[in-house]
């Protein structure tokens, strides 16, 4: 196998200990001095590093100051307003989102009870299953499973699964999906989360909801997430009365 250049190794150094915790977000990094110490390479490598990671928007650069560590978690809020896609998300802290698809085939809603319960489905209804990685920037966000009636969307592109479904939905059926409800439990992950998500300890953020069309109110989609803890945070809005 080929080995990495020394520049990547350490921007994947410096990125797993922003991922950890240890370069907190505002953070000022050590000077490029000290990490060439740190890491016994010249500073034109460290400056490759961090250069890097300046572009991948990870840190941020102030003339006169240093090297800081940029807040990469998504403020995401929920509440009695329609509910944002993962695209919109990534964009308001500047990431391009990504998503790959894992897992995609039709199901009885019986082998869904969960989702056959929230969607108000028949046992025999049919459902398409989704299961994708969610990324900004190339970083593991989220894994995310969707269920959607296939009465309400007779054909689906699965090309859509790769890119924006929400706007596959606009686009192509007319549909708003805003989330009516949440449900949150921090849990630990399992290995094969940790292995998808590229993360070593800590607990994930389990987001439930079902959605309905903004305009018609029918019940569009199921989703459960799984979030990396330290690269997202909710913000829940009440109504006043």
């Amino acid at each position: 196998m080929k080995k990495k250049p020394q520049y990547i190794a350490i921007a994947d150094d410096i990125e797993n200990k922003i991922q950890e915790g240890e370069y907190k977000k505002d953070s000022q990094l050590p000077t490029e001095l000290e990490l060439c110490e740190i890491y016994q390479v010249s500073r034109m490598t460290i400056n490759k590093a961090i250069v890097s990671l300046v572009n991948k928007g990870l840190l941020y650069r102030v003339a006169g100051k240093g090297t800081f560590v940029k807040d990469l978690k998504v403020f995401k809020e929920a509440g009695f307003v329609a509910g944002s896609s993962f695209t919109s998300d990534m964009e308001q802290i500047n990431q391009v989102a990504g998503s790959k698809l894992l897992e995609y085939k039709v199901i009885r809603a019986c082998q869904a009870e969960t989702a056959m319960k929230h969607l108000h489905l028949d046992e025999d209804d049919l459902i398409y299953y989704i299961q994708r990685l969610r990324t900004g920037n190339g970083t593991p966000i989220a894994l995310s499973t969707t269920y959607i009636p296939c009465s309400i969307v007779p054909v689906l592109d699965i090309n859509c699964l790769e890119t924006s479904l929400y706007k596959y939905l606009k686009d192509n059926y007319n549909l708003s999906p805003s989330a009516i409800s949440y449900t949150f439990e921090a849990m630990l992950p399992t290995s094969k989360q940790k292995k998808l998500l590229q993360i070593d300890s800590g607990a994930v953020l389990k987001s439930c909801h079902p959605s309905v069309d903004m305009n018609t109110g029918q019940y569009v989609e199921y989703t459960e997430t799984y979030y990396v803890g330290t690269r997202y945070k909710y913000s829940i809005h009440f109504q006043e009365k």
